[in-house]
């Protein structure tokens, strides 16, 4: 406007406006909007939730996060709550701070029963929500992938490990499978240890959860190439694959919801507020909340 001499409001105006007018007004419908989500959620009954955080910039040096809890059997966010490092002492606390804001504010609403959440296998959450033995806490399966994907990944780049790559795709995919083909945490990880046996042309386990794959014979084109056993490659993927820890979060991995939903929420905020732009508190906040109150957000979730 100034470049064309298109006579406008100044700088210091706008802000004023915003403040007064504009910040107001999204709040306002914001909380309109998440209560009738909270009703809603209520009366369903058996309210399952997914919560994750979403930091201002990236790396361990975030100013501010934004947790974001969903109502998965609506597909629609139910709380946003927007934590400043300072509060908590460092970024990676809050996430945790995040969590416990938003089950008080929804506790405080009227939904004191909540059957479930499922979240990234954070560790200040894992501790938190084992002091809330009422509530079922289950792991995300995409986080889950995700991160085998990128040990994965570290692996195929170091020197006698190339072979390891191709796989990655593969084991990735078994993961969800396990989930989703599996009635109780034992048999997901006898399902998930037998993909060590399998990259190396092994298919029958000795596991009575489960002895043998299922898959018909692999001949021709459908025959990867496959690792030889006790090689460098094999070795270290072993190790990957069966890690104490991730075979005792498997057994808590969620088999029917996850949180991608929030992840394309999340992707669709990074449009209108990029991590590589400064935000205040409020404008922060209310880059989170008016896109979910306008629609903008659940839509393009949806078509994700």
């Amino acid at each position: 406007m100034k470049a064309f001499h298109i006579v406008g409001i100044c700088h210091t105006t706008y802000l004023k406006h915003q403040r007064r007018f504009l910040f107001p007004a999204i709040n306002w419908h914001w909380t309109e909007e998440q209560r009738h989500i909270i009703r809603e959620a209520i009366a369903r009954g058996d309210v399952i939730l997914g919560g994750d955080m979403r930091c201002d910039s990236p790396g361990y040096c975030a100013k501010y996060g934004t947790y974001s809890v969903m109502d998965l059997r609506a597909n629609k966010m139910i709380d946003i709550q927007l934590i400043q490092s300072n509060e908590v002492g460092n970024s990676a606390r809050m996430e945790k701070e995040g969590l416990i804001r938003s089950l008080d504010h929804l506790k405080k609403n009227g939904m004191s029963t909540i059957k479930r959440i499922v979240t990234d296998r954070h560790s200040g959450v894992q501790k938190f929500l084992k002091s809330k033995p009422e509530i079922d806490h289950r792991f995300d399966p995409w986080h889950m992938g995700k991160g085998v994907g990128k040990k994965i990944d570290a692996l195929a780049k170091t020197r006698g490990c190339k072979e390891v790559g191709p796989w990655k795709k593969g084991v990735v995919n078994h993961m969800y499978w396990c989930g989703s083909s599996s009635s109780s945490g034992r048999e997901i990880v006898a399902k998930w240890k037998s993909v060590a046996n399998h990259v190396q042309d092994v298919h029958s386990h000795d596991n009575e959860d489960f002895p043998e794959c299922l898959h018909l014979p692999l001949v021709g084109d459908q025959a990867r190439h496959w690792l030889k056993p006790s090689t460098a490659a094999c070795e270290k993927l072993t190790d990957i694959i069966k890690a104490p820890r991730l075979l005792k979060d498997m057994e808590k991995m969620s088999t029917d919801f996850q949180t991608s939903s929030i992840e394309s929420y999340h992707s669709v905020i990074l449009k209108f507020a990029p991590k590589s732009v400064a935000f205040s508190f409020i404008g922060m906040m209310c880059s989170s909340a008016i896109r979910h109150r306008f629609g903008i957000t659940l839509s393009i979730c949806k078509t994700l």
